[in-house]
């Protein structure tokens, strides 16, 4: 018994727009790609920004100190505090918030931490909240914490 093999000839129309969906296919996969977040608001109703981020550290504590920039419109509520340990320095770091301050209206502003008890280096991200949550611009800074002398102990 013999096989017979038909040859399908695709209409040309059909190949053209079997063509046209998959070049559409293609371009809706490749251009969706990307971390999906809620829209922002204005920039005029963002919370301030944290500006003259600075850490300094002193045996197991490290000092941050910063300002607020002018407030304008929205009245803030509060500081979100984050850490992340740099050990890796090719690494991403990761953010973890360590503490949240209440606004109260002060020209510096003053958050003392104890990341651990041995040396590291630390980046520390600072936002400024409103009262729906909104989080303004954030302020970055890194820091050594170096070992602790004998003496200390």
């Amino acid at each position: 018994m013999a096989l017979i093999v038909k040859k399908i000839i695709f209409p040309k129309r059909l190949f053209a727009l079997s063509l046209i969906f998959s070049a559409a296919l293609l371009y809706s996969v490749v251009s969706g790609c990307g971390k999906k977040t809620p829209p922002l608001p204005p920039a005029s109703l963002m919370p301030p920004a944290v500006t003259g981020l600075k850490a300094t550290s002193d045996g197991p504590y490290i000092f941050l100190n910063w300002q607020l920039e002018n407030r304008g419109k929205v009245k803030p509520s509060g500081f979100i505090i984050y850490r992340g340990d740099a050990a890796c320095r090719v690494c991403p770091v990761r953010f973890k918030p360590i503490a949240s301050i209440p606004f109260r209206s002060e020209q510096v502003y003053t958050y003392v931490d104890t990341p651990g008890p041995g040396p590291g280096h630390y980046v520390y991200r600072i936002r400024c909240e409103d009262g729906y949550g909104i989080e303004g611009p954030a302020a970055t800074v890194e820091v050594d914490l170096p070992g602790m002398d004998k003496k200390k102990r």
